[in-house]
């Protein structure tokens, strides 16, 4: 399995011009590319787009600045000599990028990212202000659309500094005018714009700089002429002097109120080349709204230089509003809401405010969401900012769904009560406690919390016990590893919260805790006494049996040494995810997997998902596999031959049965068939051990006449020649009519040692389950057709691919760099072969022009005309590294596709084969031409 040193070592040896990729790093480790991407995430490393980003970005911004007219085929070419890997259409939408404002050419500042929403809701809004300022020579004017509080002169504001950066003038300077502070002085306003007599106005004055009208709907009526002839053509006339034309190069923003329908503002709107139309703040995403409470609340303390915390109930009151005023009379409810709770610690004498949901306004104080999955991703507890710095802090409700204390002694009287035994008490106990903090571990451990918020959590007093407890154990648990301090500082602030109002406690000094852990519990024991004497906290020594159940599940040796049988929940539709998560999250692990498979899976396709979900998280030590079918009963012995791992299977499942499982797999040394044999039925069990032995009756096809001769084996040797290539291992079987009574007896018994697929013959013998084929309607082409339909969906045998596909045209290449040559090695080898004629290659180019043929995964399906190919056939090339394909995608499977309408049966099955994950992984690990053609021809679940 990788590590996050393997993973780090194969990144710094990378070609950091092409990256490796999740999956490309996951063959070189021989791991999976799941638990790659996990490990590279936490070690805050970018994925491979990400990495390659950087180097390609410095290097197009400096071929760009040494040739700005460089054309985007030119570009391409250098990158591809710098060994890039990439098409035109890639290089076009990154020089788009840049030259469009969102990377600065020249450097270094990228501006609107500081724009909550600029990646969002907002991005839209962003790309059209950047094309309205860099529009040639001096910008296109515009008009932001939207209600009141907005954002509108935020947005305008970050357009002024991204013009600035644009160097059309030395020192551009910004004018800001609102219409309604002069609704009493009109021509004052037309003044302060156009000028009037000698004096000159805005637009005059700051000639090629930048202005800004606000509320432009409530512009005087009198001017608007002047204002129209000046969005149109750039020439106006001062106030009072209508003989002078005058020209400026001044760029106009103006803002209205989108709640504003007036026919004049439709008609201003009219004469604005562009107007840009910005979000109230309920229209915009729940995370978005988040963001600016967080920058809200950031703002308040910074400003106050005081600590604030803010409740849970009180962020999704803030979120939920659709506010008439939108982020303006949010800041103002934000604003009233620290002053209140100001007041309050002043005269409580505290040091922070907390900020709960009645120092609300009224109508704001009400919560409009529900706890949907949205919301509990986005406001997941209380906030805490502190002063001095931007940071914000998650309290979750951690503290308050884990008291699992007052669960096991509710669960304790429980059992008392209904008349059970100490012995059976404790021995359910503990495996309970066990439960319940394995789900506290997991809790801390998925919530990715800081030092710092632990320590606002749990205190700093208590985070300093749990690092000397630690730092104890780690002098005799030489592998224990650090990770336990925080669940463990969690766990002793429940407890010592507990005792504040509680004197009662169960002891955890339970036999079966000492059997499972005697080490771990032993030494436990010596730390809780020295550590209780020294913190003053006699209760701590009530504990000995959770910190041993914690010294034992942190130990890095015991992971490693001690690989686990893996769990896998097998369904269709999506039952079996379900099951494993509610099961997950029961036992506060995360080791049941889960596989949903289609309705319209055929067997083989349920086997390769299967297998490959199965080579994906074996651990070394076998899989168990519990399925809600008793089909999958049968994929036990595909599994071990294909991947030599141990696998048992459950033909039945439930949610309890996969608890059990996991218990059974992560906390007990029983082997696989041990698990089995204990948790499953008396009834699955006689499967479970009678699964290999094969009762499995052969395929048989019946031809039958009047005497078991003659018809019935001429029509037995024309099946034979018309099934041999894509049926294999069909036994055919003749019988005669001779007697009515016989054959029927005859039929029973063949039935007993053959799985009769059909029966073909000149009168039909009326077996039930069985389908009839007369002999006259097989001789004819749509007779044939349906017998081969029926075989295939009664059986497995049926492979259409067999006619097309053999290993003289599979190709495993390691020197192909380019679409080009790929096609052209291709179509010469199948023209070399007979397959096509030359004129294939020419109509595969024009198929490619119109549209490219890429497929999601990496694969490519490039096909000519019908009219060219002479025999049909389905080429398989597998490159040794990734081509562009079609500007933007990598390709590094390609299937020439060469067959005619008879065969079209075949490209079905190759396409339902290859939109699988499953199957692709399958395709990818496969070295050889011949283990590819294996993968496509496999056609039985059980291969004998």
């Amino acid at each position: 399995m990788a590590t996050k040193k393997d993973i780090l070592k194969c990144i710094e040896s990378e070609d950091k011009k092409n990256p490796y990729t999740d999956e490309i790093i996951a063959d070189i480790l021989d791991s999976s590319r799941e638990i790659v991407t996990k490990l590279r995430k936490e070690l805050s490393i970018p994925d491979s787009r990400e990495r390659r980003k950087n180097e390609l970005f410095r290097i197009l911004q400096l071929l760009i600045e040494q040739n700005p007219d460089v054309s985007n085929r030119s570009l391409t070419k250098k990158l591809n000599d710098e060994q890039f890997i990439i098409g035109k259409y890639a290089v076009q939408k990154i020089r788009e990028q840049i030259e469009g404002g969102n990377v600065n050419p020249k450097g270094k500042k990228t501006y609107f990212q500081n724009v909550v929403g600029a990646n969002g809701s907002l991005k839209n809004v962003i790309q059209q202000a950047i094309a309205s300022v860099s529009y040639p020579p001096y910008g296109l004017d515009c008009c932001l659309i939207g209600n009141y509080g907005t954002g509108r002169a935020m947005i305008v504001h970050e357009m002024f500094q991204f013009a600035k950066s644009l160097d059309r003038v030395k020192e551009m300077q910004l004018y800001e005018i609102d219409c309604i502070d002069y609704l009493e002085r009109p021509l004052e306003l037309l003044a302060c714009l156009f000028g009037q007599g000698d004096v000159l106005g805005a637009i005059e004055n700051y000639n090629s700089g930048f202005i800004y009208i606000k509320n432009i709907q409530f512009f005087p009526p009198q001017g608007l002429e002047t204002l129209y002839r000046y969005l149109d053509k750039k020439v106006f006339t001062r106030l009072n002097d209508n003989q002078t034309q005058r020209e400026s190069h001044a760029f106009i923003v103006g803002s209205i109120n989108a709640k504003n329908t007036s026919t004049i503002a439709r008609e201003i709107l009219r004469h604005f080349p562009m107007t840009i139309e910005i979000p109230t703040f309920i229209e915009r995403p729940l995370h978005e709204r988040v963001d600016l409470i967080k920058s809200s609340f950031i703002h308040e303390s910074q400003k106050m230089d005081l600590d604030i915390t803010v409740r849970r109930d009180v962020q999704l009151a803030l979120v939920s509003q659709d506010y008439p005023e939108n982020i303006k009379q949010l800041l103002a409810e934000i604003k009233v809401a620290c002053a209140k709770a100001f007041v309050e610690s002043k005269l409580n004498n505290k040091a922070d405010l907390t900020i709960e949901t009645r120092f609300l306004t009224e109508a704001f104080s009400t919560p409009k969401l529900t706890n949907d999955k949205d919301t509990s991703i986005w406001i997941r507890g209380d906030l805490v900012f502190v002063a001095g710095n931007e940071k914000v802090y998650s309290r979750t409700k951690l503290n308050e769904n884990w008291d699992h204390y007052t669960k096991i002694e509710k669960r304790f009287t429980e059992l008392k009560n209904a008349g059970i035994d100490n012995e059976e008490v404790e021995k359910l106990l503990s495996k309970e406690i066990e439960y319940s903090l394995s789900q506290q571990i997991r809790d801390v451990q998925k919530s990715k919390l800081s030092r710092e918020e632990i320590s606002m959590i749990a205190g700093e007093e208590i985070l300093n016990l749990s690092q000397s407890i630690y730092d104890k154990a780690k002098l005799d648990l030489p592998y224990l590893d650090q990770s336990i301090v925080f669940p463990l500082a969690v766990h002793l602030k429940m407890l010592k919260d507990r005792r504040q109002y509680s004197k009662n406690t169960l002891t955890s000094e339970l036999n079966e805790i000492k059997q499972n852990c005697p080490k771990e519990f032993l030494i436990a024991k010596n730390i809780l006494d020295n550590v209780s004497r020294k913190f003053k906290l006699p209760y701590l020594q009530d504990e000995v049996g959770y910190l041993a159940i914690y010294f034992q599940k942190f130990q890095s040796n015991y992971n490693a040494d001690s690989k686990k049988i893996a769990v896998l929940v097998v369904s269709h539709g999506h039952v079996a995810s379900a099951m494993a998560e509610a099961a997950n999250v029961i036992m506060g692990e995360n080791h049941a997997h889960a596989l949903d498979l289609e309705y319209e899976d055929t067997p083989r396709i349920m086997c390769d998902k299967v297998i490959s979900k199965v080579k994906q998280i074996d651990e070394g030590k076998g899989t168990i596999i519990l399925a809600d079918m008793g089909s999958l009963l049968q994929v036990r012995a595909k599994i071990e031959q294909a991947l030599n791992i141990h696998v048992g299977v459950l033909g039945r499942t439930d949610t309890l049965l996969v608890i059990e499982c996991i218990r059974k797999t992560l906390w007990t040394q029983d082997s696989l068939d041990e698990i089995i044999r204990s948790i499953d039925s008396k009834e699955t069990m006689n499967t479970y051990e009678n699964q290999n032995i094969q009762h499995e009756r052969p395929p048989a096809i019946i031809t039958c006449c009047i005497t078991g001769e003659g018809a019935a084996i001429h029509l037995e040797n024309y099946l034979r020649q018309q099934f041999e290539t894509v049926f294999r291992n069909i036994v055919w079987i003749h019988v005669g009519y001779i007697e009515q009574a016989l054959i029927k007896n005859r039929l029973g018994e063949i039935s007993k040692d053959y799985d009769v697929l059909a029966c073909v013959g000149t009168l039909n013998p009326n077996l039930i389950d069985i389908p009839f084929f007369t002999a006259e309607e097989v001789y004819q082409s749509e007779g044939l057709k349906r017998l081969k339909q029926s075989l295939m969906n009664s059986t497995n045998l049926f492979n259409p691919l067999e006619e097309v596909l053999n290993d003289n045209c599979i190709l495993i290449e390691k020197k192909l760099n380019t679409k080009e040559e790929v096609l052209d090695k291709i179509v010469h080898q199948l023209i070399k072969e007979s397959y096509v004629t030359s004129d294939f290659l020419l109509s595969v180019y024009k198929r490619e022009a119109f549209l490219p043929t890429y497929l999601k995964g990496g694969l490519a399906i490039p096909h000519g005309e019908t009219q060219y190919i002479t025999k049909s056939v389905i080429h398989i090339t597998k490159l040794d590294k990734p081509i562009c394909w079609d500007g933007e995608n990598m390709v590094d499977f390609i299937f020439m596709i060469a067959i005619d309408e008879d065969h079209r049966m075949a490209f079905e099955e190759l396409f339902q084969r290859v939109r699988e994950p499953a199957f692709i992984d399958l395709l990818k690990s496969a070295k050889t031409s011949k283990e590819i053609l294996s993968k496509f021809l496999d056609n039985t679940v059980l291969d004998k």
